[in-house]
């Protein structure tokens, strides 16, 4: 099918955001094709695609496609538009967890939850893992577009809702911040800031794919993890 709900998305002057919907198909959806300006820029294995090396200040358009195994492609999909920002302007890059590899990686049981299921999740939804079964994460890459001190935040809906929190809701998730070869682990607790967008402190990263969040489910008590987005700020 033809991907829909394509947006875009300025994180930088020199980079743009490209999320849509999930494409379907009789066998399997291989990766997507992404366009800029009707030309070929690169391709992507889920729903998420960084589009970088962008000038400050000026419009993009934009459309994607989705390919199969054996080779049968969709249509395009309808042109989205968006402008850089000026040089010098803020940076701020989302990862989120509907994003997949090589941007989200999951290791273990985790369940994905839709954000009607879940109210307050970031974006589509989240992943929820419980804590019963054992050493499981979810690890969340950005593409920075330049080195520099960035602040890390996190966001998380709240499972089982308000009232249930103080039941399902562990205390203390540990998160490792990964940054130029240092870890920094951050004990966060899901009982409390949740539905926005909370700090974990800032890190100098690298440009690129340097460095990543970790949420991990060892290590704490209560029922459920909830992993949802992180947001790089600079």
């Amino acid at each position: 099918s033809v991907p829909a709900g394509l947006w875009a998305r300025t994180a930088a002057p020199s980079q743009v955001e490209l999320r849509w919907q999930p494409a379907s198909d009789n066998f399997y959806v291989a990766g997507y094709t992404i366009r800029r300006n009707g030309a070929v820029v690169g391709t992507a294995a889920g729903p998420f695609y960084p589009d970088t090396g962008l000038s400050a200040g000026t419009q993009y358009s934009y459309t994607v496609e989705a390919f199969d195994g054996a080779g049968n492609r969709s249509g395009q999909s309808a042109s989205v538009s968006t402008n850089t920002p000026a040089a010098g302007s803020p940076i701020e890059v989302i990862v989120d967890d509907a994003d997949g590899a090589p941007w989200v990686n999951i290791f273990g049981q985790w369940n994905s939850y839709s954000s009607s299921f879940l109210q307050g999740s970031w974006g589509t939804g989240c992943q929820v893992g419980r804590v019963a079964n054992g050493a499981q994460s979810v690890t969340f890459t950005p593409f920075l577009p330049e080195a520099g001190n960035y602040e890390v935040l996190v966001w998380y809906g709240a499972v089982g809702g308000p009232n249930l929190l103080p039941y399902f809701a562990p205390p203390s998730v540990p998160v490792d911040i990964v940054y130029g070869g240092v870890t920094n682990t951050v004990i966060l607790n899901e009982q409390q800031n949740y539905t926005n967008w909370f700090s974990l402190g800032t890190y100098a990263f690298g440009a690129g794919i340097n460095g990543f969040v970790t949420i991990r489910t060892d290590g704490t008590s209560g029922y459920y993890v909830v992993a949802d987005a992180l947001r790089f700020i600079k």
